[in-house]
């Protein structure tokens, strides 16, 4: 599993408000939205009123897998681990199904929103100065983004994944979900509906 975090150039670049500076299978970037945004995560102004939230392994029943289930009722919920300031929650669909969905979320504690905001901001600069399109979800609460990749042509191997990163007042969680399958993939795949209120509506109980 990948785990959130940042290098310490991304970080004092993400402080700074400065932006320069899944399967081992090739990706390609989908185009999903807009480049770097050079002001995203820069706002303060819900640092004071956030809460400080106590991370624990019962976080992973918050997840939020019905958007998920109405695409691919086979999902089951998979392992739930717990470190000093890390909770990883994961997800498989049937290995022998056609298109398989797989996926899992970490919730990190920052100890305060100030330092989740900023850690959030440092994955964002740090995905545009990569090239891969992060994604403002301007509709989310507290900052967030995606970022979304397709598989280049295979003739056996086809896939589509989301990396969405988000704060959640103190915390920070990263979600990951991807489709594989031996078929190739409708160019407007149904994931993306299905991940973004499945993580929006986790996002709500996690800080609810």
């Amino acid at each position: 599993m990948r785990r959130l975090g940042v290098s310490v150039l991304v970080t004092v670049l993400a402080l700074a408000g400065c932006s320069d500076g899944s399967p081992g299978k090739a990706v390609e970037k989908s185009g999903a939205g807009p480049a770097a945004s050079a002001d995203f995560a820069l706002d303060d102004s819900g640092d004071a009123t956030a809460a400080v939230l106590k991370l624990d392994k019962s976080l992973c029943g918050r997840f939020d897998l019905r958007p998920l289930l109405a695409v691919y009722p086979a999902i089951k919920a998979g392992s739930a681990t717990a470190e000093e300031e890390l909770v990883s929650c994961s997800f498989s669909y049937a290995k022998d199904a056609p298109e398989r969905l797989s996926g899992w979320m970490n919730i990190s504690d920052r100890k305060s929103a100030r330092l989740a905001r900023f850690t959030v901001r440092g994955l964002f600069v740090g995905e545009g100065e990569e090239d891969r399109n992060p994604e403002v979800l301007a509709d989310f609460a507290q900052p967030a983004f995606v970022v979304a990749r397709r598989s280049k042509p295979d003739a056996n191997y086809h896939s589509v994944s989301y990396n969405l990163y988000a704060q959640a007042d103190s915390l920070t969680v990263d979600f990951f979900f991807i489709v594989e399958s031996a078929s190739p993939l409708p160019p407007n795949d149904k994931l993306r509906p299905a991940v973004l209120d499945a993580a929006r509506n986790t996002l709500l109980r996690v800080t609810g």
